[in-house]
């Protein structure tokens, strides 16, 4: 799959997520987001909505966070959900404006923690054989929303993954068992985190959040890489995992259309 070229890295780190300035109770500037995650424990006076970067609203009474962004495919198969502009759009159905360190900072201060992404890789046995090995992701579960209007100003909100259906794959009989073609995805989201790696010798000394280089904010397939992650591990190769989710045309707003993510903690019977 095409990564997006990661270019010079311009933004300092901390041990958990590169610093993005974020308001917290107190409206002070939060430069690491341990500190924002900390804040949305510590009480304080009640607060509304807050911006804390362009796109990117908080709502912490309710566990909610809300991110700008624009549809960037309605047809053809999936590996993501979601990406940033410029990386993954060939694969995902939406495109947003912030960074998704931004993005992670944000669901920190709405007193969210993160778990940490899926992975699979191929192993051997003994005699030879081959398998795949699946960790699924870990993090708290999430409940992401689309809300658009349509031209006449309508207003309408639906659940990401119903803009998911399985297409017809007929003699994959390694493809996910998720049912008759036509259905959405019966999984659920959760707050991976993506991950901190070290950067290489040309990026300069610290370290760097996957996510802002590869574009993954919300996965479908197993990048091992995604903010949000699809609780089902798909192998990111057709030859492991053939391809059997795409995009629910009928259900969706044309590409170009301006959407807002609604991204909540999930409570039984919502």
């Amino acid at each position: 799959m095409r990564l997006a070229s990661a270019g010079p890295f311009l933004f300092p780190v901390c041990a958990l997520v590169m610093c993005v300035l974020v308001s917290c109770a107190t409206d002070a500037p939060v430069d690491d987001p341990r500190a924002a995650g900390a804040a949305a424990h510590t009480g304080g006076r009640a607060a509304q909505p807050a911006s804390i970067a362009p796109g990117v609203r908080v709502d912490r009474a309710q566990q909610a966070v809300t991110v700008e962004g624009m549809v960037v495919l309605n047809q053809g198969f999936l590996e993501q959900l979601v990406c940033t502009p410029g990386t993954r759009v060939h694969e995902s159905l939406i495109a947003i404006d912030a960074a998704p360190r931004e993005l992670h900072a944000a669901l920190l201060l709405a007193g969210l923690e993160p778990g940490a992404p899926g992975r699979w890789q191929e192993v051997a046995d003994a005699a030879g054989e081959w398998s795949v090995e699946r960790v699924r992701p870990t993090g708290p579960r999430l409940d992401v929303s689309v809300r658009w209007h349509a031209p006449d100003g309508t207003a309408h909100e639906q659940p990401i993954l119903e803009w998911v259906r399985r297409a017809n794959a007929p003699g994959d009989p390694s493809a996910p068992s998720h049912g008759a073609a036509g259905m959405s995805p019966p999984g659920h989201l959760v707050f991976a985190g993506s991950r901190i790696r070290t950067n290489t010798r040309s990026m300069g000394p610290g370290e760097h959040y996957v996510a802002d280089f590869t574009g993954s904010v919300i996965g479908l397939v197993t990048f091992g890489d995604e903010v949000i992650a699809y609780d089902e591990v798909i192998a990111d190769r057709v030859d492991v995992d053939p391809a059997v989710w795409e995009a629910w045309s009928e259900r969706m707003p044309p590409e170009g259309t301006r959407v807002e993510l609604l991204i909540r903690a999930h409570r039984s019977g919502r």
